[in-house]
């Protein structure tokens, strides 16, 4: 069995299930077709499915035109056997007191819906073109959730655990809802059997029953959190209208919120009552609806914070194989420092990238620990060097992009420290801005989050200053923000733009050197945070790195005397700007430390000021061939072998 899919599978299979992943885009045909080619039957769970973000051209690319992408892939490879997950939505809404069945005309309100339907149509016509050797079963389910699903469900045992829910109206209505464990049943049963139906009309709605109203819902899931419900629901009208002022902002925001009136309708008041008869009257299913529900408040509970699942939509614009960044060569550098409980998982995640890099360069710290061994024996290592001195991420950094340009001929650079676990598709999201871009970047950086999903403060990048308002607006509403530096807890960088202008200087052993690195990158040149692209910074505290710096204040103040003062890296404007936020930063780090980080400010201010930076060669003269390398790239840059 093989799995045809944007993001890689990362869940645990049965006993016995074995599958093979293919990374691609339901609208890539080409692609779709050679896989198509070891196989003679489809499910196609493709969809884009979101209640918020989702233009109404990827509704139509990924739901319509993905079918038609199918079909042709199908005919190419003679393929006749075909199961679609459609769904209610394409009923609309139906009139008080009536449940729609399988022959209810649709009648689609929505894009999804509307699209659904579209689908269904796409398919019937190929089912058509061959009615006796083809196949086609239509699923319609209601509001599926499970294990693993963080749609609606999801969100509302969320909101209820974190206790940021508060019921709203009588709960009287009543919501058709389909367990996953349960359609999947259903779905094997009816695909393995005979057509129960004419050629063309094998549909079945699934809904699980009997149905819950709303107000049972809520008391499965607080009794199963151990929660007490409140007393008293909130009334619908006024919550309704305090909601109002949510649907703005979302919109103004481009933030899918938690709550909104289409929410608060959904859960409330909207009945989506479905009937299922025909579908339970063929088949058997695992469990009930409540039973369900406890399965999925269970899996819930057992699963960390951190490995919950995220929501995936599809990209606006396909994501076709062999497009002009796909084709370029990636180079990972990660620098290790005894993280044997953390590297494992950041190269974990460098395995999973739904668009591959093409080698991972791993910089061994002189760590203490196991960490090198981890990382020369993980699958996705290409290389890794020891070095015989720690010389700190500054000093790591420099050696492995050196490696990587003198040996491996990269495109592109993607740094991260190995504290960091790139999501799936983190990679394939700073490329594709690139690509969709007419702008040369030479600088992409991720947004960071911390375990909890919040975004991380140590990993904000500095907005170029000056950037025209339009110019701001049009680049958020790309999902993009021009920035001036960038962390290298995932940075991306032309390689090319590297090898021009040099390595980071490797004498600041930890902090600054990447401010002053990218700040020279990007002195005459463009950058930009892409929000789509995540990476999860694991720290052990979630706080800036200020916020209890201990006696590397020392480094911090250093650094950026020498990043301001002591190279050409920012404009005077820059320096004086930067300056003053970092001096009103610094006084702020002394102030909570109540006077006790003093002395390691007052060396740092002094031997900021005192001396300059050494060559990185020299900082790297235990390992003399990195440093020979280093010091080569650094006379091309017109460094000097600084």
């Amino acid at each position: 069995m093989g799995v045809y899919d944007l993001y890689p599978v990362e869940y645990p299979l049965p006993d016995g299930i074995e599958i093979v992943s293919h990374l691609g885009d339901i609208r890539d045909e080409e692609l779709l077709t050679e896989v198509m080619a070891d196989y003679d039957a489809v499910l196609n769970l493709a969809a884009a499915h979101h209640d918020f973000g989702i233009s109404e051209e990827t509704f139509h690319s990924v739901n319509v035109d993905g079918a038609r992408i199918v079909t042709a892939a199908m005919r190419r490879n003679n393929i006749n056997n075909l199961c679609f997950y459609s769904s209610v939505a394409v009923y609309g809404d139906s009139p008080a007191g009536m449940v729609p069945d399988e022959a209810t005309p649709p009648r689609p309100v929505n894009t999804y819906g509307k699209t659904k339907l579209a689908a269904e149509e796409v398919y019937r016509a190929w089912q058509a073109e061959d009615a006796a050797a083809r196949r086609l079963l239509i699923m319609r389910p209601a509001v599926v959730f499970g294990p693993r699903n963080v749609a609606n469900v999801f969100r509302l045992i969320d909101q209820i655990a974190r206790r940021r829910f508060y019921p709203v109206g009588p709960g009287e209505n009543v919501k058709s809802m389909a367990y996953v464990e349960n359609i999947v049943a259903a779905i094997i049963a009816l695909w393995g059997k005979q057509p129960a139906l004419e050629a063309g009309r094998e549909i079945y709605n699934y809904a699980d029953k009997p149905d819950l109203p709303s107000r049972e819902i809520l008391r499965i899931v607080y009794s199963e959190l151990g929660l007490r419900p409140p007393k008293k629901p909130l009334p619908l009208g006024p919550i309704m209208a305090a909601a109002k002022p949510f649907d703005a902002l979302a919109k103004l925001s481009g933030k899918d919120l938690p709550i909104t009136s289409e929410r608060v309708r959904k859960l409330s008041q909207a009945r989506t009552e479905f009937s299922a008869a025909r579908v339970h009257a063929a088949v058997e299913v695992p469990c009930t609806l409540a039973e369900g529900l406890r399965r999925m408040i269970t899996w819930y509970r057992e699963t960390p914070t951190a490995l919950l699942p995220e929501p995936h939509k599809p990209p606006e614009k396909p994501v076709i194989a062999g497009g002009k960044e796909r084709g370029k060569r990636v180079v990972a550098v990660v620098v290790t420092y005894n993280r044997e409980h953390l590297i494992g998982h950041c190269l974990d995640g460098l395995a999973a990238q739904t668009r591959p890099v093409d080698a991972v360069v791993v910089v061994d710290n002189a760590s203490t620990d196991e960490s090198g061994n981890i990382a020369a024996q993980h699958p996705v290592t290409s290389e890794t060097i020891t070095l015989h001195r720690n010389v700190g991420g500054a000093g790591g950094f420099a050696a492995g992009m050196a490696h990587a340009l003198e040996e491996l001929a990269p495109d592109w650079i993607w740094l991260m420290d190995d504290d960091t676990v790139p999501r799936p598709d983190a990679l394939a999201a700073l490329l594709r801005a690139q690509e969709d871009s007419d702008t040369t970047y030479d600088v992409l950086s991720s947004r960071a989050v911390w375990t909890d999903g919040r975004e991380h403060p140590m990993n904000t990048s500095r907005v170029r200053v000056g950037t025209p308002k339009v110019v701001v607006a049009e680049m958020a509403r790309r999902g993009l923000r021009p920035i001036r530096t960038a962390s290298y807890v995932s940075a991306l960088l032309r390689a090319d733009a590297v090898r021009a202008k040099g390595l980071p200087n490797a004498d600041y052993f930890i902090w600054s050197d990447d401010f002053e690195h990218t700040g020279r990158l990007l002195r005459d040149s463009h950058g930009a945070r892409v929000q789509t692209s995540i990476v999860e910074h694991r720290t052990k505290a979630f706080a800036a790195a200020r916020q209890d710096p201990g006696e590397r204040f020392f480094f911090d103040v250093r650094n950026k005397i020498w990043a301001l003062l002591k190279t050409d890296s920012f404009t005077r404007t820059e320096v004086v700007l930067y300056g003053g936020r970092t001096a009103l930063a610094w006084l702020a780090t002394l102030a909570r430390s109540r006077g006790k980080r003093a002395g390691a400010a007052l060396r740092g201010l002094c031997e900021g000021i005192a001396r300059n930076p050494r060559a990185s060669a020299r900082v790297l003269s235990a390992d003399p061939e990195v440093a020979a390398r280093i010091r080569r790239i650094e006379r091309k840059a017109g460094r000097g072998g600084a």
